[in-house]
């Protein structure tokens, strides 16, 4: 992969479009982490890209050796990953007064945005990886994969990788359980279609309900309703105070960009473009949703073939109906 910036230690540039509040802290845990070492931050508003990159550097003295700079399409070059965070969500990218309505004009909306960025960042980066973050998560990598003509492996998006990480929250707090030892998946779109994978999930190890059974801890199908109600309504309930949610899905987003630049082949719940066995094994059509993905520097490598429970896939028929309905709406 030509023109890409990295180091022996996987460190790389990243360049994120959309100085909000999921970019600037995804910047912030580029740097602490020292997954990049060049930050390049792409706004709308050039002042607001250039105050924060000033303040991330303020911190340059206890993280990594790295740098934060503001930067226009022309400094995405040599970038191993673009990411994509502008949009209706994002209002530090939007003209002043400019704020659509409603989930299926936000979906409207951010296509347009998409429209006039992505040609951009591929003229100037047409060997990097597109992460994208800004919603709806799962038509605009189907957009993005259409304008840029990129092989799909190569235009990803964070899905049901933050929708998971809660399931495992919740989880843990109900089994008492450290995260690190609970499998939690969540595959499909990223929103009210999302399918938990309950025939996947582990606790220490062991299948759910054979960890609660063994355990004497009554687990029902009334539980497994309730957690995932909270899974699903948490981000919405969390916003309602603050505004909007950030530091779990820069995180999620973090994990996907350090297994790129690390070439880790790790399995992630992100979501892609199935090619055509692959989406016929799942039988979701011609979506992006979020599948079973081998993550290393080429994007994804590959999608994992999972054997799914009878009202799994049946699920996750209906959520690749859902997405093929909002694809048509906003292409």
């Amino acid at each position: 992969m030509p023109d890409v910036t990295t180091t022996s230690e996987g460190a790389s540039k990243v360049a994120i479009v959309g100085a909000g509040q999921v970019g600037t802290t995804l910047a912030y845990a580029l740097l602490l982490s020292g997954v990049a070492s060049d930050v390049v931050l792409v706004n709308r508003d050039r002042e607001k890209a250039e105050a924060e990159a000033a303040d991330l550097n303020h911190a340059g003295p206890f993280t990594p050796a790295g740098r934060a700079r503001a930067g226009d399409y022309v400094d995405i070059k040599g970038a191993f990953v673009t990411v994509l965070t502008a949009g209706a969500s994002d209002e530090d990218s939007l003209p002043e007064g400019d704020a659509p309505n409603g989930p299926l004009d936000v979906g409207r909306y951010n296509a347009e945005i998409f429209r006039e960025i992505v040609p951009r960042v591929v003229s100037h980066n047409p060997s990097g990886i597109i992460l994208i973050a800004t919603n709806p998560v799962d038509v605009l990598v189907r957009l993005a994969l259409d304008i840029s003509g990129l092989p799909s492996g190569r235009v990803l998006g964070s899905g049901t990788l933050v929708d998971s990480a809660r399931l495992t929250f919740f989880l843990s707090e109900r089994f008492g359980v450290d995260e690190r030892s609970i499998e939690a998946l969540i595959l499909g779109e990223h929103g009210p279609g999302a399918v938990p994978i309950w025939s996947a999930c582990r606790v220490g190890a062991m299948p759910m309900d054979t960890f609660a059974h063994a355990n004497d801890l009554p687990f029902n199908g009334d539980e497994f309703s309730h957690l995932f109600a909270q899974t699903m309504t948490t981000a919405s309930e969390v916003a309602r105070v603050k505004g909007t949610t950030y530091y779990g899905v820069a995180t999620a987003m973090l994990k996907i960009i350090e297994a790129i630049a690390r070439n880790a082949n790790i399995v992630l719940p992100i979501v892609t473009l199935p090619d055509e066995d692959t989406a016929a094994f799942y039988e979701s059509g011609e979506v992006a949703l979020s599948l079973p993905c081998v993550v290393n520097r080429q994007g994804v490598r590959r999608i994992l073939k999972m054997p799914l429970h009878d009202t799994e896939s049946a699920l996750l028929r209906a959520s690749a109906h859902n997405l093929e309905k909002a694809w048509q709406a906003i292409s």
